[in-house]
C-alpha cells in the first residue's frame, strides 16, 4: 500500500481531488495550522524536505488530500490529482526559500487572511504545464523455449539359436548262444550297471552397450530489432482573441 498526498491552495480544488480519488483510495484530509498534520505525515512516511513543505503550506492556508492507495492505483490517483491541479511542492518550496523561508517551524503563527489570499493568487496567476517524454529501455530475461526428455524402458525380443545336443540311451538285448562256460562267464548272482548320458542346453545372457544416445544443448545468439512508441507532451501555445463586452449607452438627464 501507498500514500499519495496531493496539496492545493483552493479548497474547492481540493475537494474536487478528493471527489475524483474516493473510488481508490481511503482519503484524509489534512488542513488548518496547528493540527496534527506534523505526526499524521510522519505516521505516513513524509520526511525531510517534504514534511517542511507540507506543513508550511498548511501554515500557508493549503490543504492535502492524502490518499491510501495500493501500488496498482497510486500512478493514476498522482495523475488524478495533478490534473485538479495540486500544487508542485519542489516550485512552491524554491519560492519560499527565495524570499527568505529557511524550513517549517511550528511555533510560527499562521499567515493573516490577506496572505494567504495572497498566497493563493500566486498559485492562480502561475501554471506550469509539464513536457513530458517517455523513454525506452530494452533489456533481457531468460523464457523457456521447450525442450526434449529421453526416456529408457525395457523391451523383450523372441531370439532363437540352434545348438547340437547329445543323448544316449541304453538298450537290451538278448541273443541265444550256445558254447561252453568260459573265463569271463561265472556262475552266481551278478549286477551290471550302465547309465546314459545326454546333453542339454545351458542360456547364459550378458549385457554390452551397443549404442549410446547424447543429448546436449547448443547456445546462439541473434540481434533482434525492438519496435515501440514512446509519447512526448507538444506544446501549442495559441493567443486568444480580447474579450469586449458592449454595453448600450444611455443618454443623460439634465
Amino acid at each position: 500500500m501507498k500514500y499519495v498526498i496531493g496539496m492545493f491552495d483552493d479548497l474547492g480544488q481540493a475537494e474536487l481531488a478528493e471527489r475524483k480519488v474516493a473510488g481508490l483510495a481511503k482519503v484524509e484530509r489534512l488542513s488548518g495550522h496547528g493540527s496534527n498534520a506534523y505526526t499524521t505525515l510522519q505516521k505516513y512516511g513524509v520526511k525531510g524536505t517534504d514534511l517542511d513543505g507540507f506543513c508550511e503550506g498548511i501554515r500557508r492556508g493549503a490543504t492535502l488530500i492524502c490518499a491510501h492507495t495500493d501500488d496498482a492505483n497510486a500512478t493514476r490517483v498522482a495523475e488524478m490529482f495533478r490534473g485538479s491541479p495540486s500544487v508542485d511542492l519542489t516550485r512552491r518550496t524554491e519560492r519560499w526559500r527565495s524570499q527568505g523561508w529557511s524550513g517549517y517551524d511550528p511555533k510560527a503563527p499562521a499567515l493573516a487572511s490577506t496572505d494567504i489570499e495572497r498566497e493563493r493568487e500566486f498559485g492562480r496567476n502561475e501554471l506550469h504545464v509539464p513536457i513530458i517524454q517517455e523513454t525506452i529501455a530494452v533489456g533481457k530475461r531468460e523464457v523457456d523455449r521447450g525442450g526434449v526428455r529421453v526416456e529408457t524402458h525395457m523391451v523383450e525380443t523372441p531370439v532363437q539359436e540352434q545348438v547340437a545336443l547329445r543323448d544316449e540311451q541304453v538298450r537290451v538285448e538278448r541273443h541265444a548262444v550256445n558254447r561252453p562256460v568260459g573265463a569271463g562267464d561265472e556262475m552266481g548272482d551278478r549286477v551290471v550297471e550302465m547309465r546314459a548320458r545326454g546333453e542339454e542346453a545351458v542360456v547364459a545372457k550378458q549385457a554390452r552397450v551397443v549404442e549410446e544416445v547424447i543429448v546436449k544443448k547448443e547456445g546462439a545468439t541473434h540481434q533482434e530489432t525492438i519496435r515501440d512508441t514512446v509519447k512526448r507532451t507538444e506544446v501549442d501555445v495559441k493567443q486568444l482573441a480580447t474579450e469586449r463586452t458592449d454595453r448600450a449607452s444611455r443618454p443623460s438627464h439634465p
